[in-house]
């Protein structure tokens, strides 16, 4: 009896059983195994946009305008059709803010209720400052210059005439950078002046003008 039992015993040892060792976890090879997937979603992934940083350098403007006349000029015109030329300079400090200085020239076609002809060559120099926040960059300049009124006075002189003198520019305007080169806004001009029409003894008023402008800005 004792041999049998010895015999079991031998057999089916006690406490055996079947032990499932630990998995280990190797961080290592986890990344290893992300990395393609990660290179993957890299190589799909799109360019990043331009920047549109605000940097300093030549700026080249046009503008396409509508002149309104203010004071008694009124009486004589309702609108003219210009056209300006602006080349400056814009120097960027830090925290995006510009300092702008340039020069400016511009041709107005007045509409007068008679049959005579009148136009304005205005040139001149400004300085302002500007803010540049993301595509958007608002702007406020001053100026000062010559303004030249030349009106076919055949019903005054029988010829030609021309008016000139100083007068200031105050322009505020904004802009939207299309692209890191091109930017593209609105500016209104107020442009007071004490130059007459024509400078022949009459009592015809001063040529001052309130404008709005459409701007394409070239970044240079």
């Amino acid at each position: 009896m004792k041999t049998f039992i010895l015999l079991i015993a031998c057999a089916f040892p006690i406490g055996a059983g079947a032990q499932t060792a630990p998995t280990s976890i190797d961080p290592a090879a986890e990344t290893d195994a992300t990395a393609p997937n990660q290179e993957a979603d890299l190589a799909i992934s799109p360019l990043p946009s331009p920047s549109f940083q605000a940097i300093s350098g030549v700026r080249l403007q046009l503008a396409p305008s509508v002149a309104f006349p203010s004071g008694d000029f009124k009486e004589l015109s309702d609108s003219a059709f210009a056209m300006g030329l602006h080349l400056g300079y814009e120097y960027v400090l830090e925290k995006n803010i510009g300092i702008l200085v340039g020069g400016r020239i511009s041709y107005l076609g007045w509409n007068l209720a008679t049959d005579v002809t009148a136009f304005t060559v205005s040139a001149g120099v400004d300085a302002g400052v500007s803010y540049h926040y993301k595509r958007i960059s608002p702007y406020l300049m001053l100026g000062y210059g010559l303004d030249v009124n030349v009106l076919e006075a055949k019903m005054y002189t029988g010829e030609t005439e021309l008016a000139s003198g100083g007068s200031f520019n105050i322009a505020i305007g904004g802009n939207f950078a299309i692209s890191p080169k091109i930017a593209a806004g609105l500016r209104f001009d107020i442009h007071p002046s004490s130059v007459p029409l024509l400078d022949v003894g009459t009592t015809l008023p001063s040529v001052s003008w309130n404008q709005l402008s459409l701007v394409i800005l070239f970044r240079l």
